[in-house]
């Protein structure tokens, strides 16, 4: 089983996510429909909890996208893509 993701940021706080690959099926689901910006959004206040929000918050633009690659790499995953479409 994959461990959370734990991301430190520039300022010494401590992010903590569920592994990618074990986001609910559910979740996505709802979110396949929503614009890809939204997706993000949606994503992210589905599986962080509060804490993790308030600190996410406080990151610019760079740092998030530093968090997020991050998040991914960890589970050898993009954000729309899925194993399966890497098969063909």
């Amino acid at each position: 089983m994959q461990q959370d993701y734990t991301y430190t940021t520039e300022a010494g706080a401590t992010i903590t996510l569920p592994p990618f690959s074990t986001i609910p099926f559910g979740v996505i689901r709802k979110l396949r429909n929503e614009p890809e910006q939204e997706q993000v959004f949606m994503l992210v206040e589905e599986l962080a909890d509060d804490a993790a929000l308030a600190e996410m918050d406080k990151l610019g633009m760079a740092e998030i996208g530093v968090l997020f690659a991050g998040w991914q790499e960890q589970a050898q995953v993009t954000v729309g893509e899925s194993s399966a479409s890497s098969d063909s």
